[in-house]
């Protein structure tokens, strides 16, 4: 059984991984324009989601809600003040708020830096950062995600 989670996990990290890059070359240069005009959060920080209390660090960002309709209906994303229309985030969420390496696309209305950021807990952690940066209030990215977001840094 146990040799089964792992190749599952795997799976899971790889198609993970699959995603960001799908969603890197899809927006392309319109992603960094649009980005850089009015996002709050950058690829590495830790924040707290201010309904559900939750911590964990952005791997990445859309500088619109890209989800599909039926997602956006049942998040309820058009009830939100801002709606669709501004940043949305993807959060590795730390396990020791939800276990089982939880993945969040998040609004950035529902989010805030997390005044005490420590370690976050998350089996992807060392694929996309190279160092726990408390100074800078999260993570260095590492290679994929300084070529992703360069404008982060």
């Amino acid at each position: 059984m146990q040799e089964d989670f792992q190749a599952a996990a795997s799976a899971r990290d790889e198609l993970a991984a699959l995603d960001l890059r799908a969603r890197q070359l899809e927006l392309g240069a319109a992603r960094a324009a649009a980005a850089s005009a009015g996002v709050l959060f950058r690829v590495g920080a830790i924040v707290r989601h201010r309904r559900y209390d939750y911590s964990g660090v952005i791997v990445g960002y859309d500088p619109v809600c890209l989800a599909p309709d039926s997602w956006c209906e049942l998040m309820r994303v058009d009830l939100l003040p801002n709606g669709r229309n501004q940043p949305f985030f993807h959060v590795l969420v730390d396990e020791r708020c939800r276990p089982g390496g939880q993945t969040t696309y998040v609004a950035q209305e529902n989010i805030a830096v997390e005044r005490a950021p420590r370690e976050v807990r998350h089996p992807l952690i060392s694929r996309y950062f190279s160092a726990f940066a408390p100074e800078e209030g999260g993570y260095q990215p590492g290679p994929l995600l300084r070529q992703a977001y360069p404008h982060d840094f």
